[in-house]
């Protein structure tokens, strides 16, 4: 059964619409202002890095480019992937071999 529906009801069904949207419109605005900032700071750390390490960051963006462009293979990309982490952690098995060692020389202190 229908009923009808009063003007108090309408307006006030209009009215909440009308908040969800300005409430959707600050936080696009909010959104935008954040992604500003963090687009400014990425732009500062790549300058940064640009000055300090110019090779590197030059060979990043050729490998970001590379990869963006599809020209890296899911097998590849795996196996790179295997790689890096393989030796990441041989990296962290050895500073705490030597973290260890020299711990030991020390007299039981771990800095």
């Amino acid at each position: 059964m229908a009923t009808a529906r009063g003007n108090g009801e309408a307006l006030g069904g209009t009215k909440a619409v009308g908040d969800g949207v300005r409430a959707l419109d600050r936080d696009t605005r909010d959104l935008l202002a954040a992604f500003e900032q963090l687009s400014a700071s990425a732009g500062e750390a790549l300058r940064e890095q640009m000055e300090h390490r110019p090779y590197a960051a030059i060979g990043a963006g050729f490998l970001a480019g590379y990869v963006l462009g599809g020209g890296l293979s899911f097998r590849l990309a795996s196996f790179l992937a295997a790689g890096a982490a393989r030796a990441t952690i041989a990296q962290l098995v050895m500073r705490s071999v030597a973290g260890t060692t020299g711990a030991h020389a020390r007299g039981g202190r771990v800095p």
